[in-house]
């Protein structure tokens, strides 16, 4: 989620994780259902929001995808 939430795309993320791109689509699909997500960027949103994620001072550094 902190990938999708840093601007990652499903393949970009699938390659970070080392697993496929299909099982990061289905991830971000079960997500945004679960949310009642209409769109990436407002399940993007939501979960940023939602204090699903801890809060980390390293992470948004760690995962900016303009940094890789």
């Amino acid at each position: 989620m902190r990938l999708l939430v840093a601007g990652y795309t499903d393949e970009a993320i699938a390659r970070r994780l080392g697993t496929s791109r299909r099982t990061v689509a289905a991830h971000v699909s079960r997500i945004a259902a679960l949310l009642q997500s209409r769109s990436r960027a407002q399940l993007g949103y939501l979960i940023a929001t939602s204090g699903l994620l801890p809060a980390d001072e390293h992470a948004e550094r760690d995962c900016d995808p303009l940094s890789a």
